[in-house]
């Protein structure tokens, strides 16, 4: 037993926990990307401006705390999504 308690985290970091929560309920394959903006071709193929700023979590707008976990946890499907995006203009 931790002598602060079994639950000293959640009462001092709070807002660190919910995070992780909602990262816990962050399904991937609910998403999907309507749109991706700031794609400057001269910095192909990194495209490291660019950003999802249109996306839909199982049918509803995401969040911004979604969208953070999106571009933090997911890049790799935030860059497949530009790269497609790139292609389509």
């Amino acid at each position: 037993m931790n002598i602060l308690g079994d639950d000293w985290i959640d009462k001092t970091y709070p807002h660190i926990v919910d995070s992780y929560d909602d990262h816990d309920e962050f399904d991937i394959d609910k998403v999907e990307i309507l749109s991706v903006t700031n794609i400057d071709y001269e910095d192909y193929p990194d495209f490291c401006d660019a950003y999802v700023d249109e996306a839909l979590y199982d049918g509803d707008p995401m969040t911004d705390e979604q969208y953070e976990i999106l571009h933090d946890e997911y890049s790799d499907v935030v860059y497949d999504a530009v790269m497609r995006f790139a292609l389509e203009q």
